[in-house]
């Protein structure tokens, strides 16, 4: 091979990939980087709006130096709950409802490490749905000790929310 065109086949390897990496996509949201909260624990989403047919993904990032403790039959069987914005208000809803028929399991998001969840409208593996056009926000309750119980929902426990997000219709 001539010396010029050894460089040949790496410069359309280098094309090929920033050609690629422009034919990125985040499902419809381009450039909507989602939503964080700071603190002790934070929330974070993975778009500021979302699709009724949408897929709500969701991070909890325990920042403290103890594990949290939190129950999984909230949205979607999550440790999150949900909620929408009413005139002023804010009102739980059971869009993404856990239909699991089990009692609650304990999850432990340990110092320094993340939860993920994923929020779909409907009831898993039971109903399809869609998320109605509106304002959201998700409802972590938590606590530090393994040891307190669903029922226990004030003393020893903290209620953190995300920041809001959007439905919109197409």
């Amino acid at each position: 091979m001539k010396k010029g065109y050894w460089h040949l086949p790496g410069g359309i390897l280098v094309l090929l990939l920033f050609a690629l990496y422009g034919c990125g996509s985040t499902s419809g949201n381009s450039g909507d980087n989602g939503t964080s909260t700071n603190g002790p624990v934070s929330i974070s989403t993975n778009h500021t709006t979302y699709a009724p047919t949408g897929a709500i993904e969701v991070s909890i990032t325990n920042h403290m130096q103890t594990s949290i403790f939190a129950y999984d039959t909230k949205a979607s069987c999550t440790v999150l709950g949900l909620q929408v914005q009413t005139n002023s208000a804010w009102q739980d809803t059971q869009i993404a409802r856990c239909s699991l028929g089990r009692p609650a399991m304990r999850v432990e998001i340990p110092a320094s490490k993340t939860y993920n969840a994923t929020i779909k409208a409907g009831s898993q593996g039971v109903s399809q749905a869609t998320f109605p056009p509106g304002t959201y926000r998700l409802v972590l309750t938590y606590s530090t000790s393994a040891t307190s119980t669903p029922q226990q929902t004030s003393q020893g426990t903290m209620t953190i929310y995300s920041a809001t997000f959007s439905v919109v219709s197409s």
